[in-house]
């Protein structure tokens, strides 16, 4: 209050179902989800997941939903690269077993994100990745990325690597003298 902390205390309230609707909010954002109804089937089931389908794994970082979201970002039409790489972070939430709806869609990439393409070479490549290796290195060799098409191995768990921090890359399947040539 006026520039002073008057408390430290506080509550957390769940906004769920147990929270009651603010009217005069759902007035206000009443043309919006109008607009937005109009433009979205946010209830049409896309696909169904068997079992949860996370967005973390267990040891790698490497996790089955990046592998599904860096294959679909690869294949989609006019990208259609050797490889796709997608940041894990933007990756928000998981795919639980059952109907996986187009609202659902919203809660895993709650971000505007575009898919990029690019012409890299060799030499990019492995500093890209090297630059992955190093900031994997800082949160316990779990990767920072999601990958498709594309494989190699971090050396984050040293402190300094001798050199690279990533060695046998693989795209495509192309491989000479232990790094891609591109």
């Amino acid at each position: 209050q006026d520039g002073e902390v008057v408390s430290t205390q506080y509550r957390v309230h769940p906004i769920d179902s147990r929270l009651p609707e603010d009217y005069q909010t759902l007035n206000m954002l009443e043309p919006y989800l109008r607009e937005m109804n109009q433009q979205l089937d946010l209830r049409r089931v896309l696909a169904y997941a068997p079992k949860t389908i996370p967005r973390y794994g267990k040891i790698t970082g490497d996790s089955a939903l990046g592998d599904l979201v860096s294959k679909a970002m690869r294949a989609r039409r006019g990208v259609e690269t050797d490889f796709a790489l997608t940041n894990s972070l933007g990756i928000r939430a998981d795919f639980s077993p059952g109907p996986i709806a187009e609202e659902l869609l919203f809660n895993v990439f709650p971000f505007e994100n575009y898919v990029t393409k690019m012409m890299m070479s060799g030499k990019e490549i492995i500093e890209m990745l090297d630059f992955v290796a190093q900031r994997s290195a800082s949160r316990g060799c779990q990767s920072q990325v999601q990958v498709d098409g594309i494989r190699f191995k971090m050396h984050c768990l040293l402190d300094e690597p001798t050199g690279s921090w990533v060695d046998e890359v693989y795209v495509g399947g192309r491989l000479e003298d232990g790094r891609y040539v591109g």
